[in-house]
């Protein structure tokens, strides 16, 4: 959201047009809105800095769970708790090279550098990343590599197999989490939940109701992209209707802070959610308890969302 040099902007944009409102009325106006409302991303703001103070161990929410696997860490050198059941299979936990064989720093830099290569230059003559061609040339390279740099064939695919076996358990998990997702998203909750408490507030309120919803919607459905197209074609009329309704002073700011809070809540949800693609791809590419994540980020994630809704209501309350 803070470095949005991607395809949220488009994407959000095309969900966010309101009949009557001037500087929602093109294309390129609802994009310069968006950016204009980055500084009232708070809750990535305060994500953003809650990681920076975890990463200099100076963070005032890691709760109890996340202290204690801390504390584990350091006095056992074990980096999962006893009962842990961590997505990727044991193979991807261990390092197994090859007799005789001395890896070296490119084999990570040459293909990762030829994956976004190729991604990036697709994308800027094309218009679409050509991302398949991009992994499988990067695999290519990595296989090359390794060869000319003395590896066995054998030895080479039983690696390839090793990694194989390590992320079939976290594939499955994600593709049940996206199935769950969808289906909750298509049975319409996140709707009702609009309609049922969009109408029912006052203005002042309004930014944090909308966080509060969308944090719900994208936590059951594991999407912030599927809330977004379910929330903002009715949270945008809602505080347009409540902004003129209401006679109130600001109303560009008003919106603003609604949209602002139905985006950062949409995000929090997904970042928190189980069944979300890419809680489940953090916890499977770093060997984690699926759950253990999920338990340990809440409460970070949950402190940067209180402090962003009390940030919202006052900005709301004294401004608008």
């Amino acid at each position: 959201m803070l470095l949005a040099f991607n395809a949220w902007p488009g994407y959000v944009q095309a969900l966010i047009f309101v009949a009557g409102v001037p500087w929602l009325a093109t294309e390129a106006d609802r994009v310069a809105f968006f950016f204009k409302s980055i500084p009232l991303f708070f809750y990535a703001w305060l994500a953003v800095a809650a990681t920076f103070l975890l990463s200099i161990e100076r963070s005032a929410f890691l709760g109890g769970k996340m202290r204690a696997a801390i504390l584990r860490a350091r006095t056992t050198g074990e980096l999962d708790a006893p009962d842990a059941e961590p997505l990727s299979a044991k193979e991807l936990q261990t390092s197994r090279v090859p007799p005789g064989y001395r890896p070296h720093v490119i084999e990570f830099f040459a293909p990762l550098t030829i994956l976004i290569g190729i991604a990036v230059s697709t994308f800027i003559t094309s218009g679409l990343p050509e991302v398949l061609w991009a992994f499988g040339a990067a695999l290519l390279s990595a296989i090359t590599l390794t060869l000319l740099r003395g590896m066995k064939l054998r030895q080479l695919m039983e690696g390839f197999a090793d990694g194989l076996k390590g992320v079939v358990l976290g594939s499955v998990v994600l593709l049940l989490a996206i199935t769950i997702g969808r289906i909750s998203e298509q049975a319409g909750a996140g709707i009702f939940l609009v309609e049922l408490l969009g109408e029912r507030i006052p203005y002042w309120i309004l930014p944090v109701m909308m966080q509060a919803m969308t944090m719900a919607i994208a936590f059951s459905t594991g999407t912030s992209w599927g809330t977004f197209a379910v929330a903002f074609p009715l949270a945008m009329p809602l505080a347009w209707a409540v902004a003129d309704g209401q006679g109130l002073a600001h109303p560009q700011l008003f919106m603003a802070l609604c949209f602002a809070a139905t985006l950062n809540g949409s995000v929090y949800g997904d970042q928190c959610s189980p069944i979300s693609d890419t809680t489940v791809l953090s916890a499977m590419c770093t060997g984690c308890d699926l759950m253990d994540h999920v338990k340990t980020q809440i409460p970070q994630a949950t402190a940067a969302a209180a402090l962003a809704a009390v940030g919202w209501t006052v900005v709301t309350a004294i401004f608008v």
